[in-house]
C-alpha cells in the first residue's frame, strides 16, 4: 500500500580502496547495480552500518585487532548508495580515537546523513534517534558489545550494550514513538548463529516493547526467529567490505526491508546480494545463488527452532575455538594452543582459579576494572 513505511537496513560498510576520481555516475554504477539502487532509493529510510571512521587522523588507539579508517572523501560511497543514515555503535568507529569519530560525525552532518550510536559524550552516544515518517514516529536505538568503544583521551564514545539500560531505553522510546527498532552490533565473528547469551538477551528485550531487532558484526549472515511477536535478525552479513577473505560467507549478505503498514503491522523481506567476490561492488543474487541463499537461511532458522540442534552447533564451535581463546589468557610458555596439550592441564589449580575469576559476576567485574586501569 502507498501508506506503507519502508526501512532498509544493511550490514557492515567499509568503503573500498578504489580511486574516487571517477565521476559520481561512473562510481555509482561501478559499486552498485541499478536494481539494488532502486531498492534502496524507494525506501523511506535507508540505514547502513559505517564500520570505520572517515578521517585524516593518524593516531590509532591501542587495541587488539586491526585499526581501520576510510578517507573523508569516501562519504561519496555512502551517498551514492542512497543511504541517509548510518549506525556508528561498532568495534571500529573509535579506532582513531575521539578525532576520528568527531571527523566522521561532522562529515555526515555536512552531507545530510543522520547518525546514531556514538557521540561526543555518554549522553549523546546513548541518545535514541527519532524520525517522523508518513505520520508515524519511528525510534532507533543503536548499541554494540563493549569492544574498544571508548576514548582514553576524550569523552567521545560509542554506545556500549548494557541489558538494563537498553531495556529502559526501549520502554522510554515506546512511550514516545509508534515503532521502536533496535540495531545491535555483536556476535561471534564468522559464526552463522547467535551465541546463547546474546540470543537470551535479545529475546528478553522483546518484552520491553521493541518492534524489531537487527544485528550485524559477524561478517556473515545469520538466521532469524520471531519471539513474542518480535522478529530478531541475528546477522545481515557484510554489505561493502572489500577485504581479502577465504570464507565464502564474507562476501554474502542480505538487505533487510522492513514494511510497516498504517496499522503498524510489520512485514519484512530479505534481499540477498554478493559483494567483492570477483569485483568490487554489490550485486543482487539471482537464479541459483538466490535459491541457495534461501535454502541456507531456512536451514539456519530450522536450527534456531530446535534447541538440541542449536546446542550441538554451539558445542562444535566452542570445541573449535577453545585452544585459541585459552592461549590468549594463559601463559603460552606453559600452555600451547594444541588441543592435546590443553587436556594435560584440565583441573589444575591455576585453570580452576582462572575459570572462577572470569565466571563469577563480582570478580569478573573487578577483573575488568583492574585491566582498565592498566590499559593505556
Amino acid at each position: 500500500m502507498i501508506d506503507n513505511i519502508e526501512i532498509i537496513i544493511t550490514g557492515d560498510f567499509v568503503p573500498p580502496s578504489i580511486s574516487s576520481k571517477l565521476e559520481d555516475s561512473a562510481l555509482q554504477s561501478f559499486l552498485y547495480e541499478r536494481e539494488l539502487l532502486d531498492t534502496i532509493s524507494h525506501s523511506d529510510l535507508s540505514i547502513t552500518n559505517l564500520e570505520v571512521p572517515l578521517t585524516n587522523a593518524n593516531k590509532p588507539i591501542k587495541k587488539s585487532g586491526p585499526s581501520m579508517f576510510g578517507s573523508p572523501e569516501n562519504i561519496r560511497f555512502i551517498k551514492l548508495g542512497g543511504f541517509n543514515m548510518v549506525t556508528l555503535a561498532n568495534n571500529h568507529i573509535m579506532d582513531y580515537d575521539g578525532k576520528g569519530l568527531n571527523d566522521t560525525i561532522k562529515l555526515c552532518e555536512r552531507n545530510h546523513i543522520a547518525t546514531v550510536g556514538a557521540g561526543v559524550s555518554e549522553k549523546e552516544a546513548k541518545e535514541t534517534y527519532y524520525i517522523d515518517i508518513k505520520g508515524k514516529k519511528i525510534a532507533i536505538i543503536n548499541t554494540a558489545e563493549n569492544e574498544f568503544l571508548f576514548s582514553k583521551t576524550s569523552t567521545f564514545q560509542a554506545h556500549n550494550f548494557d541489558l538494563i539500560d537498553i531495556f529502559q531505553k526501549i520502554v522510554e522510546a515506546k512511550s514516545k514513538a509508534d515503532f521502536v527498532l533496535l540495531i545491535y552490533h555483536g556476535g561471534v565473528e564468522n559464526f552463522q548463529l547467535p551465541y546463547p547469551k546474546m540470543r537470551k538477551n535479545l529475546k528478553f528485550l522483546s518484552l520491553a516493547g521493541v518492534n524489531a531487532i537487527v544485528c550485524h558484526h559477524t561478517h556473515c549472515y545469520s538466521g532469524y526467529e520471531v519471539y513474542n511477536e518480535v522478529p530478531i535478525f541475528y546477522g545481515l552479513g557484510n554489505f561493502v567490505f572489500d577485504r581479502k577473505a577465504n570464507i565464502k560467507t564474507w562476501f554474502e549478505g542480505f538487505i533487510l526491508k522492513l514494511k510497516i503498514d498504517n496499522n503498524l503491522k510489520l512485514d519484512f523481506e530479505l534481499i540477498p546480494y554478493s559483494q567483492s567476490l570477483n569485483n568490487t561492488g554489490v550485486r543482487l543474487m539471482k537464479t541459483n545463488d538466490f535459491d541457495n541463499f534461501h535454502k541456507s537461511i531456512n536451514k539456519l532458522n530450522k536450527i534456531l527452532s530446535n534447541s538440541k540442534a542449536y546446542e550441538k552447533h554451539w558445542d562444535i564451535l566452542i570445541k573449535k575455538i577453545t585452544p585459541k581463546l585459552i592461549k590468549h589468557i594463559y601463559p603460552p610458555s606453559f600452555l600451547s594452543n594444541e588441543k592435546n596439550n590443553l587436556n594435560k592441564h584440565k583441573g589444575t589449580k591455576k585453570i580452576v582459579y582462572l575459570y572462577n575469576l572470569i565466571r563469577t559476576e563480582s570478580t569478573h567485574f573487578c577483573l575488568l576494572e583492574a585491566l582498565d586501569e592498566i590499559y593505556q
